[in-house]
């Protein structure tokens, strides 16, 4: 069974004289079409969606797979690698072992030294960071300190021309009362 598209589902019917009311039906009609629509895109995009996951998941299975024959592979290379090391006589055992103590000793040195560096530039970054946000913040300050002095200044200036219009009525009341 084939989905319809929205197009198909507006459709002229044959008018009788009993029929439906026609403008209600095309109103219907047209309602249930945009309903459809809507479905219809959403029910495509969900399907695209589907068809990449599906594709994806065949990736991972792939991927599992080859995962899969690779740790078998690195089992069976364990396995003969410990067999062999079983067959190898004390004495270059215990040269292993103390390379293997050195080696041990000379990365726990490195370690440290890397830890030690990385801790140096990690306080150097954070003491760049606080003298820009201390550099940041003495600006501000200082810009807050400016627009205080500029309200300040504003408002003397706002009232001393107040006090002059305030002056000027003064002066003007008198001339009228003495003409």
């Amino acid at each position: 069974m084939s989905v319809l598209t929205p197009m198909e589902i507006v459709k002229e019917f044959s008018r009788s004289i009993r029929g439906y009311d026609v403008k209600q039906t095309d109103a219907w009609l047209q309602k249930v079409k945009e309903s459809y629509e809507i479905l219809y895109v959403e029910n495509h995009e969900l399907k695209e969606k589907l068809a990449k996951n599906e594709g994806n998941l065949t990736q991972y299975r792939d991927l599992e797979d080859a995962l899969q024959k690779t740790l078998v592979m690195a089992q069976k290379s364990a396995e003969d690698m410990r067999g062999n090391a079983e067959k190898e006589s004390k004495m270059m055992l215990e040269q292993a072992e103390m390379t293997a103590q050195l080696v041990k000793q000379r990365a726990e040195e490195e370690a440290e030294k890397v830890l030690h560096e990385a801790t140096q530039k990690a306080e150097e970054m954070v003491k760049v960071a606080e003298e820009r946000v201390g550099n940041i913040l003495e600006e501000y300050r200082r810009m807050e300190k400016q627009a205080h002095v500029f309200r300040i200044k504003f408002k003397a200036f706002l009232e001393a021309q107040l006090e002059m219009m305030e002056g000027n009525l003064t002066v003007d009341e008198d001339d009228e009362q003495i003409a």
